[in-house]
C-alpha cells in the first residue's frame, strides 16, 4: 500500500473544485488537495499534487493524471505489473 510523507498542514483549497468519478458510479465534489506531495510505494518516491477525496477502503488512488505523466507505460494485466520510468529510473510495481 502506497504511504505518503505530506500532513495536513499542506492541504489547500483548489482554485477550481472538480468532481471525481469513483469506480461504484458516483460523483464526489473534491475541493482541497496537495500540491507537490511526496509518496512512496514499493521503495520508490514520486512526487504529485493530490486531489483530497473521502475514501473509506484506499489510502491512495493514483488518477489518470499521474498515469498519463508516467507514460508509456507497460502493463501486465494478468501478472498485475506495470513498468515506466520515472525520473531516468525505469520502475516496476507489482
Amino acid at each position: 500500500m502506497p504511504t505518503w510523507h505530506s500532513s495536513y498542514m499542506g492541504v489547500s483549497p483548489l482554485s477550481t473544485s472538480v468532481q471525481v468519478h469513483i469506480a461504484n458510479g458516483q460523483h464526489i465534489k473534491c475541493s482541497t488537495g496537495i500540491s507537490s506531495s511526496v509518496w512512496s510505494m514499493q521503495g520508490y518516491e514520486f512526487q504529485s499534487d493530490m486531489k483530497i477525496i473521502p475514501l473509506q477502503h484506499y489510502g491512495l488512488v493514483v488518477g489518470m493524471d499521474w498515469l498519463e505523466s508516467c507514460s508509456p507505460m507497460y502493463v501486465h494485466w494478468a501478472f498485475k505489473w506495470m513498468q515506466f520510468q520515472y525520473n531516468g529510473v525505469e520502475i516496476t510495481l507489482q
